[in-house]
């Protein structure tokens, strides 16, 4: 699936639990009947896009454990191709 922690067209979310706190990749593990499972490979929500045509107009869901509940916010970050190159953060 993903080699080292790239994975080309996949989905990766990287999450900060509070602004003093580092960013870091965390398992996600799928809810929605379906989604692959993707927890081998930290911050990955998707492998690849071809996985959404599956899901159009219809919820997905994942469940993440987080080593300490977020006090004020929880920043979570999109990113292209790797969560090792944590330079392409896509803040939402």
């Amino acid at each position: 699936m993903c080699g080292e922690g790239l994975c080309g067209s996949g989905l990766l979310v990287a999450l900060a639990i509070s602004s003093t706190v580092e960013i870091e990749a965390r398992p996600f593990s799928p809810r929605t009947e379906g989604l692959p499972n993707v927890q081998a490979t930290p911050g990955l929500l998707l492998p690849s896009a071809s996985v959404l045509q599956r899901f159009v107009g219809q919820p997905m869901r994942w469940k993440v454990r987080l080593n300490h509940p977020p006090r004020h916010q929880l920043k979570y970050y999109f990113l292209r191709s790797s969560v090792m190159r944590l330079t392409l953060l896509y803040n939402v």
